[in-house]
C-alpha cells in the first residue's frame, strides 16, 4: 500500500468521526511532538488531541485500515523514547476525568481514572478520601495514569505496596484493529487469548529459567505473572499483559485502579554513608526492617541535590544518602494469587503503629551502629511533614538537577533503570563492576534510585555530539547490560524498554523469551501499527550486543539513530536546562485551564514551546514556520507568570525564550514612545496630569464601549468596556511627596522603588509605605527612577529593557537598602544580572548582583532588618477577616533568592486581623498585565474562575496581594460575581492600623 500523506490522514480521521478541530497536521503542531525526554526524534504526520475513548478507537481503526503507525502519548516524560512516532500521535492528556467508585473490599477505594489524568492531580483529589495511588513515581507531577500503567511505573512506595500493575484492577483498551474491550471481560478460551496462554505454557521452561527474578520489572511482556496464575489454577489477570506493554499490544484509555489508605503516622530517616559498597551491602538488611519507602542518591547526584536544595542541610562528607520511611500502613499479601502481591491493606491502630514505628527506627539505628560504625556517618529522623516533603522533593528532583552538571553534557536515558535481585552478594558484585567500568571508560554518572527495590538509575553524563563520548556510551552500555543479565537482573525496573532498550531485549531475556514476545506482538498487532519500533525490534535478534548498541548510538555521527542535535548548547534561548520532562505543564495556567485553545493539549504547555524553539535551532530550514499562525499563537498565549520556572528544578526560563521569540514582533511605536515620555520628567508629569483629566471618559459606559471598539494597536492594549479599572492619578508620587525626591544616600538609608503604577493610578500603596516609614522614623528617598523594564522585555523590546535596567541600577545602587512593593518589579531586578550576563555586559552584571543583595520586599525588610519587636506597634484595630493571594512573580522571585514569604507575619502585626486560609492561594489569577487587562480579557476571565470561587469560599472580608495587577483582576472578578469582598494591599492595612483616620480606599 502506498504511503499516505498528511492531508489524506486528516480527511480520513475526519471521516472516521474525529472533529477537525482536534486534528493537527501543521508543521508547527507536529514538530512540537517530535521529541520527548528520550534521545530519539521522530516527527509525526498528524497529531490528534483525543477527548474520548471513541476518539482513540476511531483513530486506531483508521490507522489499521491504512497501515499508518500510531502512537499514544501522555506527558512525553518517558525516558527510552516511547512517546514519539512517525505516523499519528494521539495526545491523551485531555482524557482527564476521575472519580471514586466504591470501597475496595480489602481496604482503600476503587477509583476510575482516564489515561490523561496526571498522577499528582489524582492523588491530590484522593486525599479527601484518605487514600492514594501507591506506585507514585518520582515523575508524578507530570506522568499520566495511562503512561504509568503502560510502563508499569513505580516509585519510593513500591518496596512495600508494589508497582502500578499491582494497583490496576481493570483496563479499557483499544486493540490494533480498533475494537475495544475491558480486560475483565476477556474470555480466555477465545482467540487470541487462548493462543497466548498456549505459548506461555509451551515456554514454561524458558520463563522459569530466563525471566529476571527481581523486585520489580517493566521490561519485555509480563509472561511470568501469567504463568504463575496458570500454575495456581486461578483466572488470568489480563491487565498484567497490557501493563508495561508500552502501547504495543493495545492503547489504554481508562482504568479501574485500587487506591490504598494514606499513612497517618510516619517517620522519615535520613542515613548517610561514606562508602558506596558498604551502603549497597546494607540494602537487604535495611529492607528486612519493613520500610514503606527506601530511596537513595549517590555522589555526583547527591552533590547536585545538595547544591539545588541547600535548605535540606545534606552532609558535605556523604557519598550516599538513604531516605528510609516507616509508616502505619499494614499490608498482607494475597494468599491465593501469587501475582497480586498486595491483599488486605489497612491502617494499624494508633498505639500499635506508634510502637512499631519507634521499634523500626531504633532497629535501623542499631543496625547502622553495630555493623557500619565507620561508614554510616549520620542518622536523622524527620517527623515534621514539611521537612519530610522537602526531603522527598529533593529526591524526586534527582534527574532534573543532573541537567545542571555541565552545559555541554546531558544525563543519558540509556542504562538508567537497572534492577537487580535483592541479594547482597550480587549487589556488591554489580557495584564493584560498575565502578570499574566507569573508571576504565572515564565517565561520570549521576546515580539515584529505589534502594529497597535494588533499582538504580545510572545516568551517564556525556555529550553524544562528540565521537569519543559515543564510543564511551557503546562500551559502557554493552558491559553493564552483560553484567546485569549475568546476575539475573533487568535493564528496566520501571522505565520500560522504548526505542532504546528494545535493541538489547534479546540479550537481557535470551532468544527464547524474545521470540515469545514477538509471537505475542504478532498475535495482538498483525499489521505492526501500534508503537512500531518500541520494545519489539525484530532486527535486534540477529546481532550481538555490542553491534546492536553500536548501530543505535553510531560511532560516526551520520550513522547514529539518536538525535545528536539535542546535545547542543541552547543557553542563548533560555537560562537553565530543559529536559522536556513536562513537569511544568500541570502548573501552567494555559495548559490547565485553556486546553480547548489548541487542537492538542501539549501545544499549550511550556515544554512544547521549548521543544519547538529547540527544533528551529537544530534545523535552520524550518525558519519559515515562524510565519505560521499557530507558531505565533503558541508564544502569544503565554502569561509570563513564571509558574513553570518556579516548578522547574533547573530553573529553565520560559521568560527568556518567549522574549526572544517576541523580539521579532516587538512594539516599534508605542513602547518607544512610552519610554521617551518616561525618560523626560517634565513631559512625564504633564502626561500624568493630562491622563487624570480623562477620568470621566473611563467612568462613562458609552465612552468605554467606543474605546473597546478601537482597532488593535491604537492603544497599548485594548480594554473591554466591562473591565474594572481603578481611578487614575492626578499627580505623580514625587509630586505628592517632593521632600523625599532624590534624597542622597548619605542622608537616607532606604531607596524606595515605587513603580509606574504609583504614578498612574490613584492607589494608596506607595503612600501607605511612606506613612509606615514616617511612623517608624525611617529615612527614605524617592530616587529618580524609570520603569523596571519588565513590561518592555515581555513585548520583545529588549534593548529598551536593558537601557531602563542600567538607569535604575545607577540610581539605586548607592543606597544601603532598596525597598520595592511590587513583586514583578522585584522579579525584574533579580533578572537583571542574568540578562546582562547573557549579553556579556560584565560591568552591569556585577552591579546587578550587588543590587539584588540590597533589595527587600517590605515585609522582608520589617522582619529581617527592622525586626518585628522594633517596629512601632500599630494601635488601630482592623476587625476583618483577611485571606492571602500569593502572586506568581512573588513565588518565583522568592525562589530565586531563597527568600521566605513574610506576608502572614506582617499581617499578624496588625491588631484585630484574622487570617483565613484560601484553597489555591498560590494559583495564577490570570491577568499577566496587558495580556489579560484587555487583549485576552475573555481568556483571563476563564483563568480566574477558580481563584474568584476560592476567595468567596474563604468567607474573608478582604483578599490581600502584593501585586496590584492581581488586585485589579480579583476586583474585576469579585465585582462580576456580585461579591463585597475587597482586594487590598498589605501595606494599606498596616498603614491604616497606624492611622485610623486614613480609611481603606474603594
Amino acid at each position: 500500500m502506498a504511503e499516505i500523506d498528511k492531508e489524506a490522514i486528516r480527511e480520513g480521521l475526519m471521516k472516521a468521526g474525529i472533529p477537525e478541530s482536534r486534528i493537527d497536521i501543521s508543521d508547527v503542531g507536529c514538530l512540537g511532538y517530535a521529541i520527548d525526554v528520550g534521545p530519539i526524534s521522530l516527527t509525526p504526520k498528524a497529531v490528534v488531541g483525543v477527548r474520548s475513548h471513541s476518539d482513540v478507537a476511531n483513530a486506531v481503526r483508521f490507522a489499521y485500515e491504512h497501515n499508518v503507525p500510531i502512537t499514544a502519548r501522555g506527558a512525553g516524560s518517558g525516558l527510552p523514547g516511547q512517546s514519539v512516532g512517525s505516523g499519528i500521535v494521539l495526545d491523551m492528556r485531555s482524557l482527564d476525568e476521575m472519580k471514586v467508585l466504591e470501597d475496595h473490599p480489602e481496604g482503600g477505594k476503587i477509583v476510575h481514572a482516564q489515561s490523561g489524568v496526571i498522577f499528582t492531580r489524582l492523588n491530590n483529589f484522593l486525599k479527601e478520601y484518605g487514600v492514594f495511588l501507591a506506585s507514585y513515581p518520582a515523575s508524578a507531577d507530570m506522568a499520566t495514569i495511562g503512561g504509568s500503567i503502560a510502563n508499569n511505573a513505580s516509585g519510593a512506595n513500591s518496596c512495600k505496596l508494589g508497582t502500578t500493575q499491582h494497583q490496576v484492577m481493570d483496563l479499557h483498551v483499544v486493540l490494533a484493529d480498533g475494537t475495544s474491550l475491558w480486560t475483565s471481560e476477556i474470555e480466555s478460551d477465545k482467540q487470541p487469548w487462548k493462543k497466548i496462554l498456549e505459548l506461555v505454557r509451551q515456554n514454561k521452561d524458558a520463563i522459569e529459567r530466563d525471566f529476571p527474578r527481581v523486585p520489580k520489572n517493566s521490561s519485555g511482556y509480563n509472561v511470568f505473572d501469567i504463568l504463575k496464575q496458570l500454575e495456581k489454577g486461578i483466572p488470568v489477570d489480563w491487565t498484567r499483559l497490557f501493563a508495561h506493554s508500552e502501547g504495543t499490544l493495545g492503547i489504554i484509555t481508562e482504568a479501574k485502579i485500587r487506591a490504598v489508605p494514606l499513612a497517618t503516622q510516619k517517620a522519615t530517616c535520613i542515613v548517610y554513608f561514606t562508602d558506596l559498597r558498604k551502603a549497597c551491602g546494607a540494602i537487604p538488611k535495611i529492607y528486612n526492617l519493613g520500610p514503606s519507602c527506601f530511596d537513595t542518591a549517590v555522589t555526583t547526584n547527591l552533590d547536585l541535590i545538595r547544591k539545588t536544595f541547600p535548605q535540606l542541610g545534606i552532609r558535605e562528607d556523604a557519598k550516599v544518602m538513604y531516605i528510609i520511611e516507616f509508616d502505619d500502613v499494614e499490608v498482607k499479601p494475597d494468599p491465593h494469587d501469587p501475582a497480586k502481591r498486595i491483599g488486605q491493606v489497612s491502617l494499624m491502630d494508633e498505639g500499635t503503629a506508634t510502637g512499631l514505628i519507634e521499634s523500626q527506627v531504633e532497629s535501623l539505628k542499631g543496625l547502622l551502629e553495630e555493623e557500619y560504625p565507620e561508614s554510616a556517618i549520620g542518622f536523622e529522623v524527620a517527623r515534621d511533614p514539611a521537612r519530610q516533603d522537602a526531603l522527598w522533593l529533593g529526591r524526586r528532583s534527582a534527574l532534573q538537577v543532573l541537567y545542571a552538571y555541565d552545559p555541554g553534557k546531558r544525563p543519558l536515558t540509556m542504562i538508567e533503570c537497572v534492577v537487580l535481585p535483592r541479594d547482597e552478594k550480587k549487589l556488591l558484585e554489580f557495584i564493584s563492576y560498575m565502578e570499574e567500568v566507569f573508571d576504565e571508560e572515564h565517565v561520570v554518572a549521576g546515580t539515584h534510585g529505589h534502594a529497597g527495590d535494588c533499582n538504580f538509575h545510572l545516568y551517564l553524563l556525556l555529550n553524544l555530539s562528540q565521537q569519543q563520548d559515543r564510543q564511551k556510551l557503546i562500551n559502557v552500555m554493552t558491559k553493564i547490560t552483560q553484567k546485569v543479565a549475568e546476575l539475573g537482573g533487568s535493564m528496566s525496573g520501571e522505565h520500560a524498554d522504548g526505542r532504546t532498550r528494545g535493541k538489547i531485549l534479546p540479550h537481557v531475556f535470551g532468544l527464547d523469551l524474545f521470540d515469545l514476545f514477538v509471537e505475542i506482538k504478532d498475535l495482538m498487532d498483525t499489521k505492526n501499527i501500534l508503537h512500531p519500533g518500541v520494545k519489539i525490534i525484530r532486527d535486534a535478534r540477529g546481532k550481538d550486543l555490542h553491534q546492536a548498541i553500536e548501530e543505535l548510538v553510531g560511532i560516526e555521527a551520520k550513522a547514529s539513530q539518536l538525535n545528536l542535535d539535542r546535545f547542543q548548547d541552547f543557553s542563548h534561548l533560555f537560562t537553565g536546562v530543559c529536559s522536556v520532562c513536562s513537569q511544568c505543564a500541570d502548573i501552567c495556567p494555559i495548559f490547565r485551564k485553556l486546553p480547548d485553545q489548541f487542537s492538542a493539549r501539549s501545544q499549550a504547555a511550556p515544554t512544547f514551546k521549548r521543544a519547538l524553539a529547540m527544533a528551529l535551532e537544530m534545523d535552520k530550514d524550518l525558519e519559515t514556520i515562524k510565519d505560521d499562525p499557530l507558531f505565533k499563537k503558541i508564544y502569544e498565549l503565554c502569561l509570563l507568570c513564571g509558574q513553570c520556572t518556579f516548578k522547574c528544578p533547573t530553573n529553565a526560563s520560559i521568560r527568556d525564550l518567549v522574549i526572544k521569540i517576541r523580539e521579532d514582533q516587538r512594539s516599534r511605536v508605542i513602547a518607544p514612545a512610552i519610554s521617551y515620555i518616561r525618560s523626560h520628567p517634565a513631559l512625564y508629569k504633564l502626561s500624568i496630569n493630562l491622563l487624570g483629566l480623562t477620568q470621566g471618559i473611563w467612568r462613562n459606559r458609552l465612552s468605554r464601549r467606543i474605546i473597546s471598539a478601537l482597532p488593535q494597536g491604537f492603544l497599548p492594549t485594548s480594554i473591554p468596556y466591562q473591565r474594572y479599572l481603578p481611578t487614575l492619578s492626578w499627580s505623580s508620587l514625587e509630586g505628592r511627596h517632593p521632600e523625599l525626591v532624590d534624597v542622597s544616600a548619605s542622608q537616607a538609608d532606604i531607596a524606595y522603588f515605587y513603580g509606574c503604577s504609583s504614578d498612574l493610578l490613584s492607589e494608596p500603596i506607595a503612600d501607605s509605605f511612606i506613612t509606615i516609614a514616617r511612623h517608624n522614623n525611617w529615612k527614605v528617598s524617592l530616587p529618580t527612577q524609570r520603569c523596571c523594564g519588565e513590561p518592555f522585555a515581555a513585548q520583545g523590546n529588549v534593548e529598551e529593557y536593558h537601557r531602563l535596567a542600567r538607569f535604575n541600577i545607577d540610581q539605586l545602587l548607592d543606597y544601603k537598602y532598596i525597598i520595592a512593593h511590587c513583586p514583578s518589579c522585584i522579579l525584574g531586578f533579580k533578572e537583571y544580572a542574568k540578562d546582562f550576563g547573557r549579553i556579556n555586559d560584565k560591568a552591569y552584571e556585577k552591579k546587578a548582583q550587588a543590587l539584588v543583595e540590597k533589595i527587600f520586599e517590605p515585609a522582608q525588610f520589617i522582619m529581617e532588618v527592622i525586626g518585628p519587636d522594633n517596629l512601632k506597634p500599630p494601635t488601630s484595630e482592623l476587625k476583618q477577616k483577611v485571606t492571602v493571594h500569593l502572586s506568581c512573580h512573588e513565588k518565583l522571585g522568592q525562589k530565586m533568592t531563597v527568600t521566605p514569604n513574610y506576608t502572614r507575619d506582617l499581617l499578624n502585626l496588625i491588631p484585630g486581623l484574622e487570617i483565613v486560609e484560601m484553597q489555591g492561594a498560590d494559583e495564577c489569577c490570570g491577568l499577566a498585565g496587558p495580556w489579560g487587562l484587555g487583549r485576552h480579557y475573555d481568556l483571563a476571565t476563564k483563568l480566574r474562575e477558580d481563584k474568584i470561587s476560592n476567595i468567596i469560599n474563604s468567607k474573608a472580608d478582604i483578599v490581600v496581594s502584593w501585586c496590584l495587577g492581581c488586585m485589579l483582576q480579583m476586583r474585576d472578578g469579585l465585582m462580576q460575581a456580585g461579591s463585597t469582598i475587597r482586594a487590598r494591599h498589605p501595606l494599606e492595612l498596616l498603614s491604616q492600623a497606624y492611622d485610623q483616620h486614613n480609611p481603606l480606599s474603594e
